[in-house]
């Protein structure tokens, strides 16, 4: 049986040790070590039973995407055949020509032809074996930790510590499950010397080491090598004013701002954004990044916003000098209404989190424009009539 004395509610020298270690790890942007990375790949498909797989090599994540997907679709069709494809796609996407992603995929198309990659393994020899083994560890835990759970003994691993990490709007894999989980076993390992499937688990640690992205099929490994240069804030979100926040060695650029991905007019000529410009994007969380950009307070005024409600400060005092307590999550709250090119209503609140610096942001939701007070739109955002919105505690 292990001898751990106590649970794992608080930071300790091993936990920081580890954690700092694969900080390092996930903002590397040094090259490849190509030979390392394909002989770990080899070992991961042999691990399972698998034949070695073809690997093929792209400079970016959206370059392998593209390869994918136009692979999987030109399997059987001649190089003429594709070729004409291609053509025809182009034509359909202009703005497609010039992509840096596009013109590797395209190469890398033209060169190793379509090659059938059979069906995604990632499942089945990277995600099953870490449940698998996370199960078996958790159980080892709750055994010395008597009426902890092993999920929650995880979390209290995790407490205070920002998870989300440069790569999280990126959507690629070469997930935020596989390094959470890499982190939380090393801890394990380290701290309390639990014992577990080693090969495995090294085969994976040496992936995550040494790759940037990559995919898993049964005839066919893309990866990806790491990007040459990464930008982030506090919180370890893709984070950058004035220039790219992440760049490829092929010429693919990312701008971001707090971790969200953002046009690069935005960061490079925020002079020329306008209003109409904020109001198109469709993204909310892309929009209100550009709200912030240009300024709150600005925004809205250029489309004209009256205030039609406003909650008190939560430290404010009424006219006979007794503190006002408005309902959690209003506090501050203000309701505005413009009818510029057409009605829309919007609330704006205050977040209970305070940034890094101890400022405390607000932030703006749009809302139906029925809406008349803060409370009924807070209220909507979660899908509760104004008069059952009372809460008293703040999450």
């Amino acid at each position: 049986m292990l001898e751990i004395d106590k649970p794992i509610l608080s930071p300790n020298p091993i936990r920081d040790s580890v954690l700092n270690k694969w900080r390092d790890i996930l903002r590397c942007t040094e090259p490849v070590d190509r030979e390392w990375a394909t002989q770990y790949i080899d070992d991961l498909y042999h691990f399972h039973g698998l034949k070695k797989p073809k690997i093929i090599w792209f400079s970016s994540p959206k370059a392998g995407q593209y390869y994918q997907s136009f692979a999987a679709d030109m399997v059987t069709d001649s190089p003429a055949l594709r070729k004409a494809k291609i053509a025809r796609y182009e034509i359909h996407s202009p703005l497609l020509v010039s992509s840096p992603d596009w013109v590797e995929a395209k190469v890398v198309l033209e060169k190793e032809g379509a090659i059938t990659l059979g069906e995604d393994v990632s499942k089945s020899i990277i995600e099953k074996p870490i449940i698998k083994t996370q199960q078996l560890v958790y159980k080892k835990l709750e055994e010395q930790f008597v009426g902890y759970k092993g999920q929650n003994l995880e979390n209290d691993f995790w407490h205070g510590e920002i998870t989300r990490v440069w790569w999280g709007p990126l959507m690629f894999r070469w997930g935020i499950s596989e390094l959470r989980s890499a982190t939380w076993m090393d801890f394990v390992r380290e701290a309390y010397g639990v014992h577990y499937e080693s090969d495995f688990w090294s085969i994976l640690e040496g992936l995550l080491r040494r790759l940037g992205f990559w995919w898993n099929f049964q005839n066919v490994c893309l990866a990806i090598e790491r990007p040459n240069l990464i930008k982030i804030d506090l919180l370890n979100r893709l984070h950058c004013i004035d220039g790219p926040a992440l760049q490829f060695s092929n010429g693919c650029i990312h701008y971001a701002l707090n971790g969200v991905l953002v046009p690069s007019k935005v960061i490079m000529h925020p002079e020329q954004i306008t209003t109409d410009d904020i109001d198109a994007i469709r993204n909310a969380e892309v929009r209100r990044e550009l709200i912030e950009h240009y300024g709150l307070d600005r925004y809205l005024f250029h489309i004209g916003a009256v205030l039609i409600d406003r909650v008190a400060p939560s430290n404010s005092l009424n006219n006979q000098n007794q503190e006002i307590k408005p309902f959690l999550g209003i506090q501050g709250g203000r309701l505005y209404r413009t009818k510029l090119n057409r009605e829309r209503v919007f609330v704006v609140l205050k977040n209970s989190t305070p940034e890094p610096d101890g400022t405390i942001k607000e932030y703006i939701l749009r809302v139906p424009p029925e809406m008349k007070t803060v409370r009924e739109a807070v209220a909507w955002t979660f899908g509760m009539q104004e008069g059952g919105y009372a809460p008293v505690k703040e999450t």
